[in-house]
């Protein structure tokens, strides 16, 4: 046997449902999203034409290390290997991505004035172009000449709008404000102006020509913005992306994205310029700074070898002495020698002191000397010196826009204590050295000195004059040796970057979506929005929308559905008998006979739980279907409260149930024939104080006896039964009672009233009617829609004070001459 309550097959027939549901209530709503999927069609089409399409540039380098000497190549590996390769690359990322250096490029290309074009309404425009109405950069094609008077400012970020009128006049406009000093300044201005004439103000100072004729111009509107550098450095410092494109490779890649390729091109590869410019700085400031020491120290020397050189001329003139003898000669060239020797290392040992002083010191290390400017010929120390020279100048290019506490300046701050304690303990090791050798040299100077006190005191006089022009032109040459090196040092100096791909409209690229591509999103939002609302409104709410709203809160079988109704008649289905409507209540008048088929009293009571929801409508063309088909029927407005039947059938209402249960007429009395053959009526009559008690007393049960042994069909049209006990009353006379469900209008919560109803058992053999049905949601009516009101019932069913003294005045009287 099959178990039906298998929680899989349960979900998959929810699911099915609910799918069924959506797509019910997209077909009711089908006008919404034809409306919106049009808007959205136009939104994206006129988006397309509107908005200005957006360019991808980017530029790809190649970082290449170059070391300078075996000892430096070492400790960038070693360098590599404890930070790993992505510390330089994050490094050099950072720098490139710094303010300082954006400035930089901005200052180099000369961006100071913007010139825009507002591109026209036409045809040609709305079709092709893809700026309508929208104000374009003129990159490169600048209309006018702008000259700005040297000394004078022009207020940056203002419009200011330019009017061709003549080969001579434009007019301009001025808009917008300009914070000076903290307060807020009105830049309004608007007047004709000569071309060449300088336009003065308190916030601009400049002068336009035009670059061609008048002709080319006609027509255009233009737009001046004095930009500031500042301001252009930061838009492109914080677009700018830089990323390595893997953890162990050494390339860097630059993008821009932009509406003008060509200035972002631009931008780029002067990016590139600047950073490898910067880049060259930085790998040259050692060498530089020693340049600058040995121009300093040969400005010096200079004046001491002119010095040295005419003593030495002079006194050989003076005292007639050409040669110098055998002995003093090599006494000479043996002092010379190790005063040489001493000079060179007393300057090794001043270098090594005011190294050491410096590396204690450990704030200024740029301004360090190379070792081998002083003729220092250890290679690892000049590594090690220029290495943390360039680590200190890094430092402080990433300082500009790094802050203190991040990754890549901890990493530099490692590295430079590092270095700097290895430098530290080398240095001590070479002053204590030096210091041996010097004292060294001294001993063999002051016994050299002993056998030059025993020559001729001219003798001596000659070799001190010709030693000291020796040695000072020794020290010259050895400076002006250096300074070659270091000029071709610089020459060949080059930054250790390689540009891959250079920004070019080749590999730019156009991003964002196709026109087409924003068409279709325009479509898929418009189609989207009614989806979205509709599923909300349809998820909060709790009326009636579907068969499977009732199927899913109520066991009780439906009678039929009735589909919305094109007229304002309340008589539908007697006026057109061929519409749809009248064929919904034949299929119901089918399914009424079937349930009372084997019921001699057939007996029928409509009620409903809330006015508004159809109940006298449905009576009424439930009544005249069934009249139709030669059945006998007599309608019952048992609405004493708020009747609406004689208004209908357009019959008086002096004379009703109300007159009849009250014994003031008799049966012939309150029936009235209609104007539908077969279908007569007893109205509701005067209101009376006591309806529920009047329906409630054995004259209506008789009356219904009375009425189901004379006609084929009794249909009782009740009062609202939330609201009156009177529709419970006449129910229990009934043969079968039918709630109405108004589509839309009832809610889901109205079917647990009705469900406890019959399991109370307080009235029997319930059965549903779902009235005003719009669409399809039910089976039936697909191309109808809704038209039809019905009045409001809201108000009028509960006790009137003066309708009761109204009744009693009616009644009272008349009975009592009755009576008489």
């Amino acid at each position: 046997m099959q178990n039906n309550t298998d929680p899989i097959q349960i979900f998959a027939q929810e699911e099915k449902l609910n799918l069924r549901k959506i797509t019910l209530i997209a077909l009711k709503n089908w006008y919404l999203f034809a409306i919106c999927g049009v808007l959205g069609i136009s939104g994206g089409f006129l988006y397309s034409r509107f908005s200005q399409p957006s360019y991808e540039v980017y530029t790809s380098i190649n970082i290449t290390p170059n070391p300078a000497s075996l000892i430096d190549g070492l400790y960038n590996m070693v360098a590599k290997q404890q930070f790993g390769a992505a510390a330089e690359i994050n490094t050099q990322t950072e720098f490139i991505k710094s303010f300082n250096l954006n400035k930089q490029v901005v200052q180099r290309l000369g961006w100071g004035i913007t010139w825009y074009k507002k591109d026209q309404l036409n045809w040609d425009n709305l079709i092709k172009a893809k700026n309508v109405f929208n104000w374009v950069a003129l990159y490169k094609e600048e209309p006018f000449h702008v000259q700005e008077i040297e000394g004078k400012i022009n207020a940056s970020g203002v419009q200011i709008f330019i009017l061709p009128i003549s080969s001579s006049q434009y007019q301009l406009t001025i808009k917008g404000d300009f914070t000076n000093g903290g307060q807020i300044k009105d830049l309004s201005h608007k007047s004709i102006e000569n071309y060449g004439k300088v336009f003065e103000s308190d916030y601009f100072h400049f002068s336009i020509t035009p670059k061609q004729k008048f002709e080319d111009y006609e027509g255009e509107e233009y737009c001046l913005v004095f930009n500031n550098s500042n301001d252009i450095a930061r838009s492109y410092w914080e677009k700018l992306t830089v990323v390595g494109n893997a953890e162990e490779s050494d390339i860097i890649k630059l993008q821009l994205r932009g509406n003008q390729p060509q200035q972002e091109i631009d931008y780029l590869n002067e990016l590139i310029s600047v950073y490898m410019q910067n880049k060259k700085n930085f790998q040259t400031e050692t060498q530089k700074k020693s340049l600058q020491f040995i121009d300093q120290q040969l400005s010096g020397i200079t004046d001491s070898l002119n010095l040295a050189s005419t003593n030495y001329s002079q006194f050989k003139s003076k005292n007639q002495i050409v040669n110098i003898s055998e002995q003093g000669t090599q006494v000479m060239e043996t002092l010379k020698e190790i005063e040489s020797e001493k000079n060179k290392n007393q300057m090794q040992l001043d270098y090594f002191r005011n190294l050491l002083e410096y590396l204690k010191k450990s704030d200024d290390l740029q301004q360090l000397i190379a070792p081998s400017v002083v003729g220092i010929d250890d290679n690892s120390l000049n590594a090690m010196v220029v290495k943390l020279s360039e680590l200190y100048s890094k430092r402080q290019v990433m300082a500009i826009s790094a802050k203190e506490n991040s990754p890549t300046i901890l990493v530099i701050d490692k590295e430079i204590s590092q270095l700097n304690s290895r430098l530290l303990e080398n240095v001590k090791n070479l002053v204590s050295n030096a210091e041996a050798v010097n004292a060294s040299l001294q001993g063999q100077k002051d016994n050299i000195k002993t056998q030059l006190n025993k020559l001729p005191a001219k003798e001596q006089d000659m070799i001190n004059y010709q030693r000291r022009y020796e040695l000072t032109n020794e020290v010259y040459t050895f400076l002006l040796q250096k300074r070659a090196e270091l000029n071709i040092s610089l020459a060949g100096t080059t930054p250790d970057v390689q540009v891959i791909d250079h920004a070019c409209m080749e590999t730019t690229s156009l991003v964002g979506l196709a026109p087409r591509m924003k068409i279709a999103l325009g479509l898929m939002m418009g189609l989207g929005l009614p989806a979205v609302f509709l599923l909300l409104v349809n998820f909060f709410s709790n009326t009636i929308q579907s068969q499977e709203d009732i199927e899913h809160n109520t066991k009780l079988p439906i009678l039929g559905n009735v589909i919305h109704s094109k007229t304002n008649s309340d008589t539908p289905v007697y006026d057109n008998p061929r519409s749809g409507i009248a064929e919904s209540y034949r299929a119901m008048r089918t399914n009424l006979n079937f349930v009372l088929n084997d019921n001699k009293k057939k007996i029928v009571a409509i009620h409903s739980t809330n006015p508004g929801e159809g109940k006298s409508f449905t009576s009424v063309n439930l009544a005249t279907i069934m009249a139709m088909n030669d059945k006998r029927v007599v309608l019952i407005g048992a609405d004493m409260r708020k009747g609406r039947l004689h208004k209908i059938f357009g019959i008086t209402n002096e004379h009703g149930l109300s007159t009849y249960l009250s014994n003031q007429d008799q049966l012939e009395e309150v029936i009235f024939e209609s104007r539908i053959n077969n279908l007569l009526v007893i109205p509701a009559g005067p209101i009376p104080p006591n309806p529920s008690e009047l329906i409630d007393k054995p004259a209506m049960a008789i009356l219904l006896d009375e009425l189901a042994s004379t006609y084929d069909y009794v249909i009782i049209d009740n009062a609202p039964s939330s609201i009156v006990t009177d529709g419970f009353l006449a129910g229990r006379l009934a043969s079968l009672n039918i709630f109405i469900l108004r589509y839309g209008v009832s809610k889901t919560d109205q079917l647990s009233f009705i469900n406890q109803i019959a399991e109370n058992k307080i009235l029997n053999n319930l059965m549903l009617i779902v009235n005003d049905i719009h669409g399809p949601g039910f089976g039936y009516g697909q191309n109808y829609y809704y038209n039809y009101k019905y009045a409001n019932y809201a108000e009028g069913y509960y006790h009137d004070e003066k309708k009761t003294k109204g009744f009693k005045k009616f009644f009272g009287p008349k009975k009592k001459k009755k009576s008489a």
